[in-house]
C-alpha cells in the first residue's frame, strides 16, 4: 500500500452578497491558480461569469475555465477537468451550481434538508412538519437563485430538446452515497422538471 494523506475541504456560502463577501475572504487562503468550473452558458448570459472573473483578477488569480459540465458529469468530463487542473497546477476549484434535484432527495433525508431550510434559508418552522420543511428547501433555493439573477429553468438556458435530456440521463454516472441513489429514469424525470 502507498501511504497518502487525503483532505477534502468544501466551503458553501449562502447569503445575499455572498459572492463579494465570502469569495473575497476565501480567495487569499489559496494559491494563485483557480479552475472556474461551470455548466452551460447561463453563467455568461447572467453576468455572473464577468463578475467572478473580475473578482478573481482583483485577487491576483490566474483563472482557467472549465465549462460545459453537465449534471452527474461523465467519467470523460471528470478526466478532462482533472487533466486541466494538473496541467495548470490548480490550487483552488471554484464551482458555480439546480434545485430540482433537491425535491427528490429531500424525501430521502428530511432531517438534513429541513435543517438546511431553517438554518440557512430562514424558513419558518412554525406549524410545519420535518417533511414539509425539507420540501421547502428547494423552493427557498430556487427563490435565491432567481433573486441573484441566475436562470432557474433549462428553457432559460436554451435547452428544450427532450432527446438531449434523455441522452444526459442515459450517460450520466450514477454514484452511491447521496441521500438517495437515483436511477437513470429518475435523473431524466428531474431534468424534465428543470424545463
Amino acid at each position: 500500500m502507498n501511504p497518502f494523506t487525503y483532505e477534502y475541504p468544501v466551503h458553501v456560502h449562502f447569503d445575499a452578497g455572498s459572492l463579494e463577501k465570502a469569495l473575497v475572504s476565501e480567495l487569499p487562503k489559496y494559491g494563485k491558480h483557480v479552475l472556474l468550473a461551470y455548466g452551460g452558458g447561463s453563467i455568461k448570459r447572467t453576468g455572473l461569469y464577468d463578475k467572478l472573473k473580475s473578482l478573481l483578477a482583483v485577487a491576483g488569480k490566474e483563472v482557467y475555465d472549465f465549462g460545459g459540465i453537465m449534471s452527474n458529469p461523465t467519467y470523460a468530463k471528470v478526466q478532462e477537468g482533472a487533466k486541466l487542473a494538473r496541467e495548470h497546477k490548480v490550487d483552488f476549484i471554484l464551482a458555480v451550481i439546480h434545485p430540482a434535484l433537491y425535491r427528490h432527495l429531500a424525501k430521502a433525508a428530511p432531517q438534513q434538508f429541513a435543517r438546511l431550510a431553517t438554518e440557512v434559508f430562514g424558513v419558518d418552522a412554525a406549524g410545519r412538519s420535518e417533511a414539509e420543511l425539507a420540501l421547502a428547501l428547494p423552493e427557498a433555493l430556487a427563490a435565491f437563485i432567481k433573486e441573484i439573477g441566475m436562470p432557474t429553468t433549462l428553457a432559460e438556458l436554451g435547452i428544450t430538446d427532450d432527446a438531449i435530456l434523455r441522452k444526459t440521463a442515459d450517460t450520466c454516472i450514477l454514484t452511491p452515497g447521496c441521500a438517495k441513489n437515483l436511477t437513470r429514469d429518475e435523473v431524466y424525470a428531474i431534468l424534465q422538471e428543470c424545463k
